[in-house]
């Protein structure tokens, strides 16, 4: 009776001995690199944005076979069932999404599990533009022969109440011409669509004369932009939304003869206001170009010791001194 208890305790210890050393074995083991999931977006997008989920073996481990779990909602629910990974993942239905994965090798430990988590929404895409010609984009608005500056379109989705434009068009100096030639015709540009440079790195913008209406032009959505020309006589219509206002924040150079028309019309009498004659901001003497001749006329305009036109303020800043100058020779270097 003895002997069969004594033999039953050193089974039931060689049986712990060999369990423990088999976990201390897996616990050595070595374990799969984990893989990695990315996602991308179609491109160009589409109306039905979706979001495609790839997962790929890190390069430690090529040859392992992936699993995967999807969780839509709240990020703490677990796992509850893993798939063997075979092709991208596409997710169409808006939402909140978690893509649990792990990768495993035949003789090692299972990698870490990694997480990924990201969005889904139904975009829908209008692109604007008709035409584009020297980087500015186009649309027709009002008459055959009429086109309206604009950017290449819009982003709505469940996330934005308001509309993200897909690509910021227009950066630096940008100058709108009174007459663009597409496909064997010639188009006036007498308007800018709504929020056509929202946010736009735009320092400087020029309107031609035919401008006559402005929709929706953010003024207020583009940080850097610091002046705008505008060579039309009489004041364009300006709409914009909500209670946004300028405060002589922005410089507005105009016609000599509008002056008091802007300064008298609605929104564009909240800008700093300064008068043009000729070619526009640095036509000293108004013959229709910047030349040499504008730096020596001013030069001497200066020397002179009159009270000076405020057509002479070349930079816009509220006076004439030495530094319209040096800014009106930059202007020539720079071929502005």
């Amino acid at each position: 009776m003895k002997r069969n208890l004594l033999l039953t305790l050193l089974t039931l210890v060689a049986a712990t001995t060999t369990a423990t050393t088999i976990m201390n074995a897996l616990d050595e083991l070595e374990q799969t690199a984990p893989p990695v999931i990315s996602c991308e977006y179609p491109s160009p997008p589409t109306f039905d944005t979706g979001t495609t989920i790839i997962i790929e073996n890190s390069e430690d481990a090529p040859d392992a076979e992936i699993y995967y779990s999807v969780c839509k909602g709240e990020w703490y629910h677990e796992p509850e069932e893993w798939i063997l990974y075979q092709e991208p993942l596409y997710f169409n239905d808006p939402g909140q999404y978690f893509v649990w994965a792990y990768a495993q090798l035949p003789g090692l430990a299972a990698s870490e599990t990694v997480m990924y988590d990201f969005e889904v929404n139904n975009s829908t895409i209008e692109y604007l533009y008709d035409f584009i010609v020297d980087g500015i984009y186009y649309m027709h608005q009002g008459s055959d022969d009429e086109v309206w500056v604009t950017t290449e379109g819009f982003e709505y989705n469940d996330y934005y109440p308001l509309p993200q434009p897909i690509s910021h068009c227009y950066s630096g100096d940008v100058v709108i011409p009174e007459r663009v030639a597409y496909d064997g015709k010639t188009y006036t540009v007498t308007g800018i669509y709504h929020e056509a440079f929202m946010g736009c790195d735009i320092i400087s913008l020029d309107l031609p004369a035919t401008m006559t209406n402005i929709f929706e032009f953010n003024f207020y959505s583009t940080d850097n932009l610091s002046r705008v020309i505008c060579r039309a006589i009489t004041p364009p219509e300006v709409e914009l939304s909500g209670n946004w206002e300028i405060n002589g924040q922005l410089t507005l150079f105009v016609p000599t003869e509008s002056i008091e028309a802007y300064r008298n019309a609605e929104i564009w009498c909240q800008f700093h206001i300064i008068p043009f004659i000729g070619a526009g901001p640095g036509d000293i003497n108004g013959d229709g170009n910047i030349a040499v001749s504008d730096v020596t006329n001013l030069i001497d305009q200066l020397l002179g010791g009159d009270e000076l036109p405020a057509y002479a303020d070349v930079n816009g800043d509220g006076e004439v001194t030495i530094k319209d100058i040096t800014d009106l020779i930059d202007m020539l270097l720079n071929g502005n």
